[in-house]
């Protein structure tokens, strides 16, 4: 008798196969549910801290208008974009802050297409008459931190495309800052580190009456661009920095790529309650009468669902 209750209370301490099968259906079960929610609340934190950063933005630039009337431009000038110039203007050419004799060039000077007299003073050579305090003094800003602006020099960010070099050699203006976004897609070439795809940036012509949500094949050269409300243009460089095949097909050139992504983003910046139905270039974007920040979103790329702006969609 005795020998015969020590192995039941064997048997009671143990678990069954069936028991350990269902035990781990069960994990398996919760597994599953928790980690879309876990996933989920990832990336709406992530979409917070990214609207928190475009408020930031919003105020510095704010403040840039207070001091300088308009905000800074977007439309490109001779290999330099949007992105680079919403950096610019709110960390400096070199983080000290934005020099009021800037014109936006790619290369620091004050000629547009650059090969003028350099604006920004380089502390180891400043230009002929002034002093590298002289002319940090003259600065105004930065309106923004480096780390709070999120910006980053493009030489260091490893952003590949297949057939296409390294923004080093590549892009334009390439020592100069862009501003990252929170989702860390891309690897920082020295720290090694995930930092964001650029903020691209679009000054809004408020004296534009169109939004082309019609006109994806229009020309370069179309008289129509400077009637739009934003030029996607602005920042096409940073759209076509990006892989070729949508959904594992090869596009059929890259001037088709090009014009499926200007289509994308007046689609995405058109207000809804502005359509016209009839003509649709002639309907009114978000933010019409001051500029657009879009952040690529937590896939990295421009022109897809997940994509940030500095409006509210819904």
């Amino acid at each position: 008798m005795r020998i015969r209750l020590r192995d039941n209370r064997q048997r009671a301490a143990g678990f069954t196969l069936v028991e350990l099968l269902t035990a781990l259906a069960v994990v398996a079960v919760l597994l599953a549910l928790i980690v879309p929610a876990f996933n989920l609340i990832t990336k709406q934190a992530l979409n917070v801290r990214q609207k928190g950063q475009f408020n930031r933005i919003e105020v510095a630039l704010e403040a840039f208008r207070t001091d300088f009337g308009d905000y800074p431009r977007s439309r490109p000038n001779s290999r330099y974009y949007g992105a680079q110039m919403l950096a610019e203007a709110i960390v400096g050419w070199d983080g000290f802050g934005f020099h009021p004799n800037s014109v936006f060039s790619y290369d620091g000077t004050n000629n547009p297409a650059g090969g003028g007299t350099r604006v920004y003073a380089d502390p180891t050579s400043p230009s002929p008459g002034e002093t590298w305090d002289q002319n940090v003094k003259a600065r105004k800003g930065p309106y923004l931190e480096l780390e709070a602006a999120g910006a980053v020099r493009l030489t260091n960010m490893e952003l590949y495309r297949p057939n296409v070099t390294q923004p080093s050699t590549q892009w334009p203006a390439a020592a100069t800052y862009v501003l990252a976004d929170s989702f860390g897609k891309v690897t920082h070439a020295k720290t090694k580190k995930k930092t964001g795809m650029p903020i691209l940036y679009y000054k809004a012509n408020t004296s534009g009456t169109l939004h082309p949500m019609d006109d994806a094949n229009v020309a370069d050269n179309d008289p129509m661009w400077a009637q739009c409300v934003f030029d996607i243009r602005d920042n096409e460089t940073y759209f076509a920095y990006q892989p070729y095949r949508l959904s594992g097909t090869q596009v059929p050139s890259e001037s088709w790529y090009r014009r499926t992504n200007w289509y994308k983003f007046y689609e995405m910046t058109a207000n809804p309650d502005h359509l016209n139905e009839a003509v649709p270039r002639l309907s009114r974007p978000y933010r019409s009468e001051s500029f657009i920040l879009q952040s690529a979103g937590p896939d990295g790329l421009y022109g897809t669902p997940d994509d940030v702006f500095n409006f509210e969609s819904q």
